[in-house]
């Protein structure tokens, strides 16, 4: 299983780096982990995105907030910008 590539625009604009990045596709554990996922965040998709050590969702979500700009206030308020 192949995550797909974060946006660039969360690299361009983030001052911090990303802090941990697992590949599920590549844990003998996949399909257990992907249940803890579910319990923990409502949903076993992945990539699950984190910012301020809250779950925003998945890929499609953090788009849809960079596109409102609300990304980039969230970004804020865990001092990631």
């Amino acid at each position: 299983m192949d995550c797909p590539p974060l946006p660039g625009f969360l690299f361009a604009s983030c001052s911090q780096p990303l802090q941990y990045v697992v590949d599920l596709g590549r844990a003998p554990d996949m399909l257990k982990l992907q249940l803890v996922l579910e319990e923990l965040t409502g949903a076993r998709t992945v990539p699950r995105i984190y910012i301020g050590g809250v779950c925003i969702g998945g890929l499609s979500d953090m788009t849809r907030e960079h596109e409102s700009g609300a990304l980039r206030e969230r970004l804020q308020r865990a001092a990631a910008l």
